[in-house]
């Protein structure tokens, strides 16, 4: 499997490092406009894998990432303490324009994830010039749904693994957390333990700001978010069929909209999404945080 990743900041490295760690890949690049930066990477990374499942590191221009197989796009301005994420898509509009349209020169067969922020706008402009919407994905609530069942199981003194939650819509302030959906190893919450309900709303507070938490105490989120990059990477790379959401460009009462919503993927990207019930409370929800990215992307001008 080789996987290409452009953007060689924190979260980029850091992704790299964590497909090392989990024997992912046995070939990973790195592309960043600073190709010393790049190389340094390289080469810290390289000095590792003696001890580490055998995988190849190179760095270089955008001609090195012919016949990937994945494509990780991280690249772009990071977000600042108090910024909004209409500032930030600003910033990052044209530069992620020009990675896609690259990947769509060097690698047209591979498949894309978009984590660069604010994801669901950059997944759109992805895949406007990709025109796939199957080979194009957003990392969307995936890391969202990763925070939010950590912070559980935290609070529950058990292994986060045996939680499920879904969350679905915007990745950022409007998103969706289904409390209904919050299982621990197949019984309902309820059953399991009954939450405060002042704990549980606080644990929802630090899952929607999370990110704007972590960001205000150190500048950046990575560790969490290479996780959760590796939970889409290995649905494709193992074709497990894992439900997960992630942000796609789909349709949303006639209009195409990119947001989040449990999604199978495997091998080929993109298998399907799944219907699910939502309360009444939900629909309105879910509609006010797809109308928050749509009256986005019109603002852009996208």
């Amino acid at each position: 499997m080789k996987i290409s990743i452009i953007g060689c900041g924190r979260v980029g490295t850091t992704t790299a490092y964590t497909l090392m760690l989990k024997g992912l890949a046995r070939e990973i690049v790195l592309v960043d406009v600073d190709e010393d930066k790049a190389k340094g990477e390289e080469l810290d990374l390289l000095h590792g894998t003696a001890e580490l499942p055998n995988v190849r590191i190179s760095s270089g221009d955008f001609s090195l990432i012919s016949h990937s197989d994945l494509v990780i796009i991280t690249a772009g301005i990071p977000r600042k303490p108090g910024e909004t994420r209409l500032q930030l898509a600003e910033k990052n509009i044209d530069i992620i324009r020009g990675i896609a349209e690259k990947v769509l020169h060097y690698a047209p067969g591979a498949l894309i994830l978009v984590v660069s922020n604010p994801v669901d706008i950059m997944t759109y402009v992805t895949q406007r010039v990709i025109g796939n919407e199957k080979k194009v994905i957003g990392l969307g609530n995936v890391l969202d749904q990763l925070r939010f069942r950590s912070l559980l199981g935290k609070e529950l003194n058990i292994h986060p693994q045996n939680i499920n939650a879904m969350i679905i819509g915007e990745h950022g302030d409007s998103m969706v957390i289904l409390e209904n959906t919050i299982t621990i190893n197949g019984l309902p919450l309820s059953q399991y333990k009954t939450l405060d309900q002042g704990v549980l709303k606080e644990i929802l507070h630090n899952t929607r700001y999370g990110g704007a938490q972590v960001i205000a105490f150190k500048g950046g989120t990575y560790y969490s978010v290479a996780i959760a990059i590796c939970q889409v990477l290995e649905a494709i790379i193992f074709d497990t069929n894992e439900i997960l959401p992630v942000s796609i460009v789909q349709q949303f009462e006639g209009k195409e909209v990119p947001y989040s919503l449990p999604t199978i993927i495997g091998s080929t990207g993109v298998i399907r999404t799944i219907d699910i019930n939502l309360t009444t409370t939900q629909k309105g929800e879910l509609a006010n945080s797809v109308s928050a990215i749509y009256s986005m992307i019109k603002e852009l001008g996208i």
